[in-house]
């Protein structure tokens, strides 16, 4: 996004939470969010503004909040173990040999290194593969028409 489109938008986010905008403030904002596309930061505000936390004026923690969390991730992680248990590399054989116990193991082992893998990501990467994707790529439909 240019700086420009992220102006209004936040300027829009400043009048509703009756903040006064800094250029401090604004440049600060500006370098943790600049890499993102106008179309997802006002998604990440609006998300924000309907949220638990959306009565307090939202610092960029809370807006990638707005793109998953730890919790998303495992979910994540759990739901792409259950439609392929061999995603951790275990191979056909081993897999039908084991008892569900040992599935189950391996499962928790899985979401948990993803939720490592997680953490260890950049905002950016988090949001590359976060929840809001659908809703991003449907909000895009209408601006590449």
């Amino acid at each position: 996004m240019n700086k420009n489109e992220f102006k209004q938008s936040i300027a829009l986010v400043a009048e509703y939470y009756s903040k006064t905008l800094t250029d401090g403030l604004v440049a600060v904002y500006f370098d943790n969010v600049s890499d993102l596309p106008i179309e997802v930061f006002d998604l990440l505000l609006k998300k924000h503004i309907a949220s638990e936390q959306g009565k307090f004026w939202p610092t960029f923690s809370h807006l990638l909040e707005q793109a998953g969390t730890e919790s998303d991730e495992a979910t994540r992680a759990g739901i792409e173990f259950d439609k392929n248990t061999g995603i951790d590399g275990t191979g056909h054989f081993d897999r039908n040999q084991e008892t569900q116990f040992k599935t189950a193991e391996r499962r928790k082992r899985y979401i948990k290194s993803q939720q490592l893998a997680w953490k260890k990501t950049t905002p950016a990467e988090k949001l590359a593969t976060s929840i809001l994707l659908p809703y991003v790529a449907q909000s895009l439909k209408g601006i590449e028409s």
